[in-house]
């Protein structure tokens, strides 16, 4: 009996030994997801513009520095909510913040939360996420721990304004090369690539036939273009931290910045992907022209016309027969 006991007790030490190594080597078989909840009270809308535009940005590129290797090997995923542009991400924080049991009231962003209900916050956030992934097993020995090369903003003149051209999206033809172009007048990074926006070949040839190359630029500054491009990113299913400016969209591609931009637009163009890029064809809203306004009312009051001259002639024609 004593054997016996002594059996079990050493079978459940081993297990739950055990337990807690199978447990991780379980998580890191699967990638390691973390949303990253921040505040860019300039709405980041543009990927380079100085002051609070910036924290997107450096935010990104310091998450991505970090992690390149889990990242590149699809063991690590982010997920990044600016909670300055939309209210769902506010109600998403709070919901993650309750089922982490964290105080909102007594945190600094950026937050980060792990899959399995962790968080880590504020300047350090990155530092203390690096000893959590290597304590789930996650090989990261590889990785460049170092800080992300600062982007040089591109010198724009102060009185400069991009302006890029603009075809009309509703006069396109089935055979135009299409290129749909997200910017704001006042962002050096949409400077650094206006001229090869405004360098767009006229034509190309593909399978022997002439294709116009089309450019639809949408200013997102302007209320109507801002929800075309916010339809876009919800069609495109373009991740949070692309969506900015400048973007190109060619295809199913998104470009971001000058060096996609530069490198893969115009091979992107010459090899047919702008046949397919997507447009939404409603119709913009705007005044009927005259004689179309006047049709419908014109076509009523001719009906009444014929159908009262119609009414006095049959009239007519009674009585006169009564008569006889």
């Amino acid at each position: 009996m004593k054997q016996f006991l002594f059996a079990l007790m050493l079978i459940g030490f081993s297990v739950s030994f055990a337990a807690p190594l199978y447990a991780n080597a379980n998580q890191a078989e699967l990638p390691f997801e973390a949303e990253v909840f921040y505040y860019d009270a300039g709405g980041g809308v543009c990927a380079a513009c100085p002051g609070d535009y910036a924290l997107e940005r450096a935010l990104v590129a310091s998450v991505s520095a970090v992690f390149r290797h889990g990242i590149h090997n699809e063991q690590i995923v982010f997920r990044y909510y600016n909670i300055h542009r939309g209210g769902e991400f506010s109600l998403l924080l709070s919901e993650r913040a309750y089922r982490s049991g964290l105080d909102l009231a007594s945190v600094e962003m950026p937050v980060f939360f792990t899959q399995d209900d962790r968080y880590f916050y504020g300047d350090d956030a990155i530092e203390i996420l690096l000893y959590h992934v290597e304590a789930l097993g996650i090989d990261i020995s590889n990785a460049e721990i170092e800080e992300a090369p600062a982007r040089v903003i591109p010198y724009m003149p102060e009185d400069a304004v991009v302006s890029p051209r603009s075809d009309d999206p509703y006069n396109l033809s089935a055979n135009d090369s299409v290129i749909i172009y997200f910017y704001v007048p006042w962002c050096p990074f949409c400077y650094e690539i206006a001229p090869i926006m405004d360098n767009l070949p006229e034509y190309i040839m593909l399978d022997g036939r002439r294709s116009n190359v089309r450019l639809v630029s949408l200013n997102w500054e302007i209320p109507a273009h801002g929800e075309l491009i916010e339809a876009y990113h919800s069609m495109l299913d373009i991740p949070p931290e692309r969506q900015l400016v400048p973007l190109v969209l060619i295809g199913d591609r998104d470009l971001f910045l000058y060096e996609e931009v530069s490198r893969y637009l115009l091979s992107a163009l010459e090899a047919g992907e702008g046949l397919h890029t997507p447009l939404f064809t409603e119709r913009r809203p705007g005044s009927v022209p005259v004689l179309n306004q006047m049709a419908i009312p014109g076509s009523l009051v001719l009906i009444g016309v014929g159908g009262t001259v119609s009414i006095y002639y049959w009239f007519v024609k009674n009585e006169r027969r009564k008569n006889q």
